[in-house]
């Protein structure tokens, strides 16, 4: 279907696209998770939570992606609060 409205050329950089999406969210997503464990571990300081996440955060991520990864968290963390 995309062959027959973009071509056979910009099909094919479509597919590609949506693999690196896939892949970026995939990431995203074990991030969130391991983020989401580290706040809620009982057993990690709380003063000691950010930096945790911080070396998640550079352990995950190149440094021209984590403002991205920044902002995200952020519209991660308001739509968990407005969801309870």
């Amino acid at each position: 279907a995309r062959e027959a409205i973009v071509g056979k050329d910009g099909a094919a950089r479509l597919e590609a696209m949506d693999r690196e999406t896939a892949a970026w969210e995939a990431r995203m997503t074990a991030y969130l998770t391991q983020r989401a464990l580290i706040l809620s571990d009982p057993s990690i300081a709380p003063e000691m939570k950010p930096k945790r996440i911080e070396s998640l955060r550079a352990q995950s991520f190149k440094a021209d992606e984590q403002l991205r990864v920044t902002a995200l968290e952020g519209l991660h963390d308001e739509t968990v609060a407005a969801a309870h």
